[in-house]
């Protein structure tokens, strides 16, 4: 009886071990400062789902001005990028949520030519508007690294 015990306590070890965590494969990223003057720089970008191409990611704001904000979702996409191993990065939608949060969806690519209606499977074109258009790591660099 010992050893049938021990030899599925082994089973489950080497089970539990093949088995990829999801909380280690998600992207987190935070913020919490206080500068002299008393400026609070207070947010947090959340991945909470991820698939071949695209992530979507939870943003708070608890505490900051609009361009340090922008810049932190901006840099914590470029972040994921990286990590995805993704040359470029691109919004593909932003929704206000009622908590005060964002939703966020970007897709990525290593080819920065792609018909993004068609490979991202879009039912619509992205709006012509700042803030949807490709981006490159490789130009991000300058600002980040």
């Amino acid at each position: 009886m010992k050893a049938n015990s021990f030899a599925t306590a082994i089973l489950a070890i080497i089970v539990m071990s093949a088995l990829p965590s999801l909380a280690e494969d998600l992207f987190r990223r935070e913020v919490d400062q206080k500068y002299p003057g008393g400026k609070v720089l207070k947010m947090s970008f959340e991945e909470t789902a991820r698939d071949e191409k695209t992530s979507t990611a939870k943003a708070v704001v608890v505490a900051g001005a609009p361009l340090p904000a922008k810049v932190f979702m901006l840099r914590s996409a470029y972040l994921l990028a990286i990590e995805r191993k993704s040359s470029h990065f691109i919004k593909l939608a932003d929704i206000k949520e009622e908590d005060g949060s964002t939703t966020y969806k970007v897709g990525f690519t290593n080819d920065p030519a792609v018909d993004v209606v068609e490979y991202f499977k879009l039912e619509k074109p992205l709006p012509n508007e700042p803030g949807y258009q490709m981006q490159s790591v490789k130009d991000l660099e300058v600002l980040f690294k």
